[in-house]
């Protein structure tokens, strides 16, 4: 596995020339909060649509999404959920992420999109709890434990062409994530 550091927000062709001939990508882009209302949109959105496009000008066969939960909360009726207005109030950045998530699945690419709960910078505790998009609406999970299911859904065909939820709970049984992305429809 190589990381590679670019910016999304200057194009297809220069993401394109950086990303050179891999076969998998893991967008887990994300914005800094400044003055500029449109940040997410430039990173969370278009930033987003420009590495689809560069994946799909260097033929890449998996791409995974790190999203958010809430990202569809209108349609899930969470519209008065306090995270659902606060992220939402920072450039409208749930929007921002539903927008790029349809293109990811319009692109024709193998896909994984995942909607992680509130992020942590704690060590993963619990057990991982996946389920279908538009089901959750609260819970958090750390960023090692997400990126460990974003690793796994690119060596796992049951996560093809998927969009799924997580978050962390003690009371949850323990699967492996293969299992996860196997009870996933």
């Amino acid at each position: 596995m190589e990381i590679v550091q670019a910016d999304v927000t200057e194009g297809a062709e220069k993401l394109a020339a950086v990303i050179g001939n891999v076969e998998s990508v893991v967008c887990a882009t994300g914005f800094r909060r400044s003055l500029d209302f449109f940040a997410p949109w430039k990173v969370d959105n278009f930033g987003t649509v420009n590495l689809v496009d560069a994946c799909k000008r260097n033929n890449i066969r998996k791409f995974v999404l790190i999203s958010s939960i809430l990202v569809n909360g209108a349609a899930m009726g969470q519209v008065l959920n306090p995270a659902y207005v606060f992220l939402n109030a920072l450039g409208l950045t749930l929007i921002a992420k539903l927008q790029a998530e349809n293109y990811v699945r319009k692109s024709g690419i193998n896909y994984t999109i995942i909607r992680p709960g509130g992020l942590t910078n704690n060590p993963p505790s619990g057990n991982i709890v996946m389920t279908q998009e538009d089901t959750l609406y609260e819970g958090s999970i750390s960023r090692d434990a997400v990126a460990s299911v974003a690793v796994k859904a690119l060596q796992c065909p049951e996560a093809s062409y998927k969009v799924v939820e997580i978050v962390s709970r003690f009371d949850a049984p323990r699967k492996s994530i293969q299992e996860l992305f196997a009870a996933i429809k």
